[in-house]
C-alpha cells in the first residue's frame, strides 16, 4: 500500500500520516493538489490532505480536488495544530509559511510583527526548510518539524485561538465499507436560475430528519455565475433514509446532481 502526503518532510500532513499509518514510509507530494494526482494514478493508494480548520474554514484546494477528481473520503481524522515562530536566527527579516498557517497566526503577526508582510509557502515543512537554508526568514510550523530543520522556537503557541484544530482527509479511490458517522456531498444544480432552489434541495433533510451539520457554497469553475454546494450530514449515505432524499433530488425532482464523497467513520483525535 502506498501512501501519500503533502510535504516535505514535517509538515502536519506528515506527522497525521505517522499516527495512522507508522509501519509505512510516505511518499511525499509539494503540493495538495498533486498528493490527489499520485492517488489518482496508483493502486491500492491513500492520501492525506488538510480539509478544515476551525479558525479559517475549508482548504480550497483540497475542496477543488474533490470536485475535479473521482476519489473519495475514506476517513476524516482530527489533529490538534500548534503553530510556533522558529528561525536560525532572532534576527530574521521575512516570515513565511503555508496560507493558512499564517491566517491561523494572523492575530500573533499583527501584534509583534506587523512590519513585516508574510510570504506564501506550499507548506508549512517547505517554509522551514527554506527557514534553514537562510537565516533571513522565519518560519511558521509546529515544534516537532522546528527540531527536524533545527530551527529555534522563538515564540510557541501563536495561533489565534488555544484550541487550533485541523480536520484532515483520508482520500482513495475507493469508498470505505465501514457505516460513516457523517457523510460529505456536492450538490451540483441542474438549474441555478429557479427561485427557491437552495430550499428544495435542504428540505428534504428536514422532512427525513436527517440533520445538516455543513453547508457551503463554491464556485462552480466550469461555468461562470454558477455555484455547487458542500453539504455534510449525520450519517451514512448507503442508509435508508440518506439514499431515500439523494434519490429523490436526483432522480425525482431532477434538480442537482449529486457526488458522494464520503465521510468520517470514527471520531480519532490527536
Amino acid at each position: 500500500m502506498n501512501i501519500f502526503t503533502l510535504g516535505p518532510i514535517g509538515s502536519y500532513s506528515h506527522q497525521l500520516t505517522q499516527k495512522l499509518f507508522s509501519e509505512l514510509i510516505p511518499t511525499f507530494a509539494p503540493t495538495i493538489a498533486e498528493v490527489f494526482e499520485a492517488v489518482n494514478k496508483s493502486k491500492n493508494s491513500f492520501g492525506i490532505v488538510p480539509l478544515e480548520n476551525i479558525i479559517e474554514g475549508s482548504v480550497t484546494e483540497t475542496l477543488e480536488c474533490l470536485v475535479e477528481l473521482d476519489l473519495k473520503i475514506y476517513d476524516i481524522v482530527t489533529l490538534n495544530i500548534n503553530h510556533s515562530l522558529c528561525s536560525k536566527t532572532k534576527n530574521f527579516k521575512k516570515i513565511i509559511s503555508h496560507p493558512q498557517a499564517l491566517a491561523q497566526c494572523r492575530n500573533y503577526l499583527k501584534k509583534n510583527y506587523k512590519k513585516i508582510s508574510p510570504e506564501s509557502t506550499t507548506s508549512t515543512s517547505a517554509a522551514c526548510q527554506i527557514a534553514a537554508e537562510n537565516q533571513d526568514y522565519a518560519a511558521i510550523a509546529s515544534e516537532f518539524t522546528a527540531n527536524i530543520y533545527n530551527l529555534e522556537v522563538i515564540t510557541s503557541n501563536i495561533s489565534n485561538v488555544a484550541n487550533n484544530q485541523t480536520k484532515f482527509a483520508i482520500i482513495c479511490k475507493q469508498p470505505n465499507s465501514k457505516t460513516a458517522l457523517s457523510t460529505l456531498a456536492i450538490l451540483t444544480p441542474t438549474n441555478q436560475d429557479e427561485p427557491g432552489l437552495l430550499i428544495k434541495m435542504l428540505f428534504p433533510f428536514q422532512e427525513n430528519q436527517v440533520n445538516l451539520t455543513k453547508i457551503e457554497s463554491r464556485p462552480n469553475q466550469k461555468n461562470f455565475n454558477e455555484y455547487i454546494f458542500f453539504i455534510e450530514f449525520e450519517g451514512d449515505a448507503r442508509q435508508a433514509r440518506a439514499r431515500k432524499i439523494l434519490t429523490y433530488l436526483e432522480k425525482d425532482l431532477q434538480i442537482c446532481t449529486i457526488k458522494v464523497l464520503g465521510g468520517q467513520t470514527t471520531n480519532t483525535k490527536f
